[in-house]
């Protein structure tokens, strides 16, 4: 029978329960009052919104890797909760420690939700399809322009502000080359004058 959605299932709650919402600021703090005032309001706004789920936090403020601030510290953020999400084995398509009992630690994870700390949930009520994207075996699910990104194959038309991705060997895989990218590279060696 057709649903219109709007009944969840014990399925869906049972899979948010396995969400862990991410999100991360700048090590340094603002210059302004007004502008810490606000980062700790969208974490809080983050936390009420995983607390009416039954999802985890994962909050930082600290630069994780030298050679990646800004932006890409978000990815090493991630990378280090897939890792220990996967429990270690980084080859296997699902998450591992997935055992039955309580815990709700990261290794029960199945899900990492990543909202930039500028994320707000104007919806608290807003359900995740998680049951839905399980079933179609989806392993990252993110916002963009669809022209850009399938017809011109801009990746730049992707929005990676609020991204969904499974705990699984792929999204790692993915994560690890979207940081090689961002790897400084080194400087060229001065050549010697003949």
């Amino acid at each position: 029978h057709l649903s219109c959605g709007r009944c969840v299932s014990a399925e869906r709650r049972r899979q948010l329960q396995r969400v862990l919402l991410v999100s991360a600021r700048q090590a340094e703090p603002c210059n302004s009052t007004a502008g810490d005032f606000w980062a700790m309001r969208a974490q809080q706004n983050k936390a009420a919104y995983a607390q009416v789920h039954g999802m985890g936090v994962a909050w930082s403020s600290a630069l994780l890797d030298r050679e990646y601030d800004g932006a890409w510290n978000k990815l090493v953020l991630l990378r280090a909760l897939m890792r220990a999400a996967l429990g270690g084995n980084h080859t296997g398509g699902e998450p591992g420690g997935g055992g039955g009992g309580g815990g709700g630690g990261v290794e029960r994870t199945r899900w990492l939700l990543w909202a930039d700390w500028d994320v707000l949930f104007t919806d608290l009520s807003f359900e995740l399809p998680v049951d839905e994207y399980e079933a179609r075996g989806l392993k990252l699910v993110l916002g963009g322009e669809l022209k850009g990104v399938y017809e011109e194959a801009d990746y730049l038309k992707l929005n990676s502000g609020l991204m969904l991705l499974r705990v699984c060997g792929w999204s790692l895989s993915l994560l690890d080359k979207m940081l090689q990218r961002g790897q400084p590279q080194p400087l060229p060696r001065p050549q010697a004058l003949a």
